[in-house]
């Protein structure tokens, strides 16, 4: 017989491993927390959140409760194509969080003398997240401008734990909902923003509980004279700008507004235009201060 013909190897592929991520092994320990009984994980939830929040300072919510009173968060802003900072159809700057998310950059942060985040600026895996996601009536809260950038519905968080904070009625979003009453609930404003605040609180739904935080360690953003200065002159920008496009007027464009936004002013109907500057107005008031 013949030698038979040499059979071809086969070569057998690796297996593929897939890679762990030290990032998950944390956002599942946390969630392992939230499946204990609530008289475990509610103390180890308010002390988390204690640690890691970052708030804006409660002197920013009594001058200013609305920091971006024109903006309204639009998902499909971005896609499929880009319209980010175009105007809907009332007026408003359409935005994916990205104008939201850059307002404190350039703050401090202020907290205990002996805390990590004391004395710095935020950095990489910090979230800009939004408390209440559902309000009253079952409309996402990021889509109404007036709470959309409503201070005591805003906080700064850890990735992971950021996460946490997306599962509506959660233990975590609910320790927020607590912090954000005790932390803002209380205050005075100033008179003319008064009935802006209370027309906000009164969307969103009261949480259950009692926060057990302690806030003489809660970490809050600087406020320095300047922020709310150049805050409140963009506003005014904003607003006069809008009401000359009302009233079929030009104005140049100045300072630091998308040219997107001012560009498209021109296709929104008068009514609205109007409308939303007799909006922006009441937040820019002069009026006597009390608080």
């Amino acid at each position: 017989m013949g030698l038979e013909a040499a059979k071809p190897s086969v070569k057998t592929k690796a297996p593929v491993h897939k890679k762990v991520d030290g990032d998950h092994l944390i956002y599942r320990l946390l969630m392992d927390v939230l499946k204990l009984p609530s008289a475990i994980s509610e103390p180890v939830i308010d002390l988390m959140l204690e640690k890691m929040s970052v708030w804006f300072a409660p002197a920013v919510y009594q001058r200013m409760p609305v920091l971006l009173p024109w903006v309204v968060r639009d998902s499909k802003c971005r896609k499929p194509i880009d319209q980010w900072a175009s105007p809907d159809a009332k007026g408003f700057l359409r935005d994916d969080n990205s104008l939201v998310k850059g307002i404190p950059r350039s703050l401090l942060i202020r907290g205990p003398k002996a805390s990590p985040l004391n004395g710095l600026k935020l950095g990489n895996s910090f979230v800009a997240c939004h408390i209440w996601q559902t309000v009253t009536g079952n409309t996402l809260a990021t889509r109404d401008p007036q709470l959309n950038s409503f201070v005591p519905n805003l906080v700064w968080l850890p990735t992971q734990v950021a996460k946490l904070s997306d599962h509506d009625g959660g233990a975590v979003q609910n320790g927020l909902k607590r912090m954000s009453v005790r932390i803002y609930g209380s205050l005075p404003v100033q008179t003319h923003v008064a009935p802006i605040a209370a027309a906000a609180w009164a969307k969103l739904p009261a949480p259950s509980g009692t926060c057990g935080v302690n806030l003489a360690n809660v970490h809050f953003f600087d406020n320095p004279p300047k922020f709310l200065e150049t805050r409140e002159a963009i506003l005014g920008k904003i607003s006069e700008f809008v009401g000359a496009v009302a009233a079929g007027k030009q104005l140049p464009v100045k300072g630091r507004i998308p040219t997107r936004y001012f560009e498209g002013l021109s296709a929104v109907n008068n009514d609205a235009l109007a409308a939303l500057a007799s909006e922006l107005s009441k937040h820019s008031a002069k009026s006597s201060i009390g608080v």
